[in-house]
């Protein structure tokens, strides 16, 4: 055995040790799809490839949700999936509603509708506006649909008004997603919004459009990791139609485990498919379940480290980034 197979063999078994360390016996979070629309048709997206009935979750369902999750001891809810949650008219009456219940909520947005003095009158925790470009060029060609000027524009504004309002909240993060088209426009980028947001994050992307096929730079026979967002590190996914799903690339609802329209989130996570999927994946046959085989992330258990690393409150998405170019490149 080659010195990389060692090194290889030695970093799964560790990430295995890790990943049985962390797993969690609850969700530790949710993330609500309150209406799966977007406005957006962004070239990495598989948004418009999306076959499940478009419709809006009902006010009692997500209090049935809320109330559950609080009664599980689950505190932070992040109300995206694969919609624009800016579109739907109930939004704010459910952040004030999972507020008053004691949790900590926020959302994913792009940014491209002004709905400010609701943000800043609903108490809502953190927003992370998806900018993926420094130049108009960039920025138009990535978020197909959007205005450069104006989505900057009512960024700036809703982070001009919370200061003027001397509000903490919302914790707001800026975030560019890095690919071939905007890579040599991150510094740039971080310049552009180091002085406004309070967060600018840089990360990795990857084509959610088309399948992908498996990864072959590993040398030991089965190096395959356990996905942490099937283990429960990350948030359970509930989609606007009530059921649940454990990966956030499921845009479609194929790896459905459970329905909150019809069983409790602990019901979900106790049931005997979820419970099949979790064992498949702590013992490294993860690519045995057909959703999951061609994901890049089953080959890399990068995110046991990177959630690791964030629990020691460092910043480890410009490392994961540099990580996925130097596999890709090997």
């Amino acid at each position: 055995m080659s010195v990389k197979s060692l090194l290889e063999k030695s970093y799964q078994k560790v990430t295995f040790q890790l990943a049985r360390l962390l797993s969690s016996k609850r969700p530790l979070g949710l993330n609500i799809e309150t209406y799966n629309l977007c406005n957006l048709r962004c070239k990495m997206c598989p948004y418009e490839l999306m076959t499940r009935k478009k419709e809006k979750m009902s006010m009692e369902l997500f209090k049935k949700i809320i109330d559950d999750a609080v009664t599980l001891g689950i505190r932070e809810v992040t109300l995206s999936f694969y919609n624009e949650p800016l579109l739907d008219d109930l939004l704010f009456d459910r952040v004030r509603y999972a507020k008053s219940k004691g949790m900590k909520v926020g959302f994913f947005s792009n940014g491209t509708l002004n709905r400010n003095a609701e943000i800043l009158e609903s108490g809502v925790d953190f927003i992370t506006f998806s900018f993926d470009g420094e130049t108009k060029e960039t920025y138009e060609n990535i978020r197909r649909g959007a205005n450069f000027e104006k989505v900057i524009e009512n960024i700036r504004s809703l982070i001009k008004e919370k200061r003027r309002r001397g509000l903490d909240k919302p914790y707001i993060t800026v975030s560019l997603r890095v690919q071939k088209e905007n890579f040599s426009e991150v510094k740039d980028f971080i310049k552009l919004w180091a002085d406004l947001a309070d967060n600018v994050h840089i990360g990795p992307t990857e084509d959610r459009r088309r399948e992908k096929p498996r990864m072959q730079n590993c040398e030991i026979v089965n190096c395959v990791f356990p996905c942490w967002e099937l283990l429960g590190i990350s948030k359970l996914y509930v989609m606007s139609n009530g059921k649940v799903t454990v990966c956030c690339q499921d845009y479609d609802g194929k790896l459905v485990v459970g329905d909150l329209t019809k069983q409790s989130i602990q019901e979900v996570w106790n049931s005997e498919k979820f419970q099949r999927i979790r064992k498949l994946h702590l013992s490294g046959k993860g690519d045995l379940i057909n959703f999951c085989r061609n994901c890049e992330g089953l080959y890399t258990g990068a995110a046991w480290w990177a959630f690791l690393v964030k629990k020691l409150r460092l910043d480890f998405s410009i490392f994961r980034y540099m990580y996925f170019r130097l596999r890709r490149v090997s």
